[in-house]
């Protein structure tokens, strides 16, 4: 073996490690929580061994990969965690902050966030992590059936609802789609998995997940129709939507109680038969009071993260918990109590005219795919519900992003 082809196989090596690192930000821990908890029905291991173990696994894969990640680093991935850390750092300077709540998200972000986005900037081969992507979806999807129909207790099950987990198979229900309409193999397959994925999220109670897979659906809808003058694609979509609207309460009655014969939580669909699906007063008067604080405080915000204060103090909550918790569930007004009006404002500029720009110029269609579906993980979401800089993927999404800058002039891309 000459030294070039041992090099050429250590890259190609390495590039497998980066595609399962950067497809476990989403799929790891649901996959270690669901095995562990399995382990630990069996046997109880000392010291959480079996914990050690399975970061044991992905610290392995980090140093294999370590040497690939560092050369593809380049310096805006270093300013815009630089600018984070500082941003997070002036926060501990303003009145209303509180060190432990800030501490502890800054401490979230080292870990978590950051090397997220440092993960999915170095992706090169866009093909590969789509192989690996499609295997940790179909795992999330099989962790959450093993969760919820053999471990977890039916009873509570039934009044459970699972914000979190709804947003988990958000992925999978994303993925499966985007393979039903943009690939041309195992259709039937994906079918079936996506529909057994939607039912699922359905039955979590969330309604966040769902509109935003609707949101995708009907984006990839109107996508192929212009794109692709495909225009057939549109009748059976728009047939579906026609047949529901006119037999609504017949066709939301059955699948009540085919969900309640399962043991699972009706909460959306309560909300459907009821018409308060799109009606939530106490998210609406958190968008009110955030944007009114925004007003009081134009120019330089509250800082980083202490958000979180300033509604805690407006809702008189003074547990721990309950502040972390306490964010504007809107990540424009988040940006926006953080940085003020004027610098909050330029950087969602930013954001957004990245992201087209990006799309716009970028040639490589797996690429343009895995940040459409990215944008609808991490940035659709965060209109409605959670916190930016509690997301991992949504600094999955900024890696994304920004790796397309420099891959302009790559010639080996994927």
């Amino acid at each position: 073996m000459t030294f070039k082809s041992f090099i050429g196989e250590r890259n190609f090596k390495q590039e497998h490690y980066i595609s399962i690192l950067a497809t476990g930000v989403i799929a790891f821990p649901p996959l270690i929580s669901l095995i562990i908890r399995v382990i630990r029905q069996i046997i109880v291991l000392p010291y959480k061994i079996d914990t050690v173990a399975f970061y044991g696994i992905i610290v392995l894969l980090v140093v294999l990969s370590f040497i690939t990640i560092l050369k593809r680093l380049k310096a805006n991935v270093i300013v815009i965690i630089g600018f984070l850390i500082l941003s997070f750092c002036i926060s501990f300077l303003y009145k209303n902050s509180d060190q432990s709540v800030l501490v502890n998200l800054m401490i979230n972000f080292l870990l978590f966030s950051v090397p997220a986005l440092i993960i999915m900037y170095v992706v090169k081969d866009y093909k590969l992590f789509l192989k690996y992507f499609n295997i940790g979806m179909i795992l999330i999807l099989t962790s959450v059936i093993i969760e919820y129909f053999f471990i977890s207790d039916s009873a509570i099950l039934a009044e459970q609802y699972s914000q979190q987990q709804a947003y988990l198979l958000l992925y999978p229900s994303i993925f499966f789609f985007y393979s039903i309409v943009r690939t041309h193999k195992m259709k039937l397959t994906y079918t079936t998995l996506f529909l057994i994925t939607t039912f699922l999220l359905i039955s979590m109670g969330a309604r966040g997940p769902l509109l935003t897979l609707i949101a995708y659906m009907i984006f990839n809808v109107i996508l192929l129709v212009v794109q692709k003058r495909k225009f057939w694609v549109s009748i059976p979509i728009f047939t579906i939507i026609a047949l529901y609207f006119v037999f609504q309460e017949s066709i939301l009655t059955y699948v009540y109680e085919f969900i309640v014969n399962l043991g699972l939580s009706t909460r959306t669909i309560e909300r459907l038969l009821n018409g308060t699906f799109f009606l939530d007063s106490s998210r609406m008067e958190i968008y009110k009071f955030s944007f009114e604080t925004i007003l009081d405080s134009p120019l330089i915000g509250f800082g980083l993260g202490n958000d979180r204060i300033v509604l805690s103090g407006y809702l008189g909550l003074s547990n721990y918990s309950d502040i972390m918790g306490m964010y504007s569930h809107n990540i424009l007004l988040e940006i926006l109590m953080a940085y003020g009006l004027i610098f909050g404002i330029l950087i969602i500029i930013w954001l957004c005219t990245g992201f087209f720009i990006t799309l716009h110029e970028s040639k490589n269609n797996t690429y343009k795919d895995i940040l459409v579906m990215f944008l609808f993980f991490a940035f659709v979401p965060l209109l409605f519900s959670g916190s930016f800089l509690e997301s991992p993927i949504f600094f999955s999404l900024i890696g994304i992003a920004l790796s397309q800058h420099k891959r302009m002039n790559w010639k080996g891309i994927k």
